[in-house]
């Protein structure tokens, strides 16, 4: 095995606290849930606020949240549609607001993140299919959002595959509408994570914050059967005629790392526009880290100027 890359010392104090205090024995899953959105919301603003406003967006599985991010500008812009992670088990529109408001203040695209019905509740393909009606749902109501008829797909880990799933699925259908999809380390491939074959397994299969017992945990709550498991694989789709550039941001230290560079390669010899950049040191959720490290927040400035390029283009 190759040698095991080093995790950033300015983020590996946070990461060793992350999985004390998330792996702990006795925590049920309401308790995980908000232990998680408690860490969350430790982290630190990189910036000025920008406006933000809840919505509810109707779905075939109820209403569901969502929270619109809008950059300040005077012309409408673009909008980024957003899936945030979380092993489809925990996480909310909280989660996220730091990198969001960072994000869409710095790209001057609008950002709309989800908050879809989270397993061992509501299984596959409950998340989707909302994920898919509220896209639909903006594409409808541009004008009451104060966007352009112009959009982006992202998300980070769970929500990267719902990125991906849907640019998949839906990419042709929309036409030169959507134009781009953001994949920040996403799990692509559910049958590996049981299988643990790729390098970045056996590297960081025991973590930190992911680790492959912590995944399988999340596969058998958010999938009823291995068909469905496949079903969702990216890796294992076939590549539709054309899709969405695409920007993946991967982590060195993370057992899904090897996941985004083997998608990468995929779209790229199909002919698709494929951006990838693996930050060093960093973990999974490196995302949400940018108060504790420049590679973190580096990350989240690329983020920006590759949603800039590719939106406002």
């Amino acid at each position: 095995m190759s040698s095991r890359p080093a995790i950033d010392p300015e983020i590996l104090s946070s990461v060793e606290r992350f999985d004390r205090e998330m792996e702990a024995p006795d925590l049920d899953l309401a308790q995980r849930r908000k232990l998680y959105s408690s860490i969350m919301a430790e982290q630190q603003p990189t910036g000025e606020p920008v406006e933000m406003r809840d919505l509810v967006i109707p779905t075939r599985h109820g209403d569901m949240a969502a929270r619109l991010y809008m950059p300040n500008h005077e012309t409408p812009p673009p909008l980024l549609v957003y899936m945030h992670g979380g092993g489809f088990v925990v996480g909310d529109l909280d989660t996220l607001n730091v990198p969001l408001t960072h994000v869409a203040r710095e790209s001057g695209c609008a950002i709309l993140s989800l908050d879809y019905k989270l397993a061992p509740e509501f299984l596959y393909p409950v998340a989707y299919e909302q994920c898919e009606d509220a896209l639909d749902w903006a594409i409808g109501n541009t004008k009451h959002l104060g966007v352009i008829d112009r959009f982006g797909i992202g998300g980070d880990s769970a929500g990267g595959n719902l990125t991906a799933l849907l640019a998949l699925r839906c990419g042709q259908a929309m036409g030169e509408k959507l134009v781009w999809q953001l994949l920040i380390n996403p799990v692509l491939d559910f049958p590996g994570v049981e299988l643990r074959e790729n390098l970045s397994h056996q590297q960081f299969g025991s973590g930190p914050i992911l680790s492959s017992e912590v995944m399988a945990g999340f596969n058998k709550a958010y999938f009823p059967d291995r068909e469905a498991m496949l079903a969702a694989s990216p890796l294992h789709a076939d590549m539709p005629a054309t899709l969405p550039p695409a920007y993946i941001a991967a982590a060195e230290c993370d057992p899904l790392r090897d996941d985004s560079i083997h998608y990468a390669e995929k779209l790229l010899a199909h002919g698709v526009e494929a951006r990838l950049k693996v930050f060093p040191g960093m973990c999974h959720n490196f995302m949400t880290l940018s108060h504790k490290s420049k590679t973190a927040r580096q990350s989240l400035d690329d983020v920006a100027a590759e949603a800039r390029r590719s939106l406002r283009a």
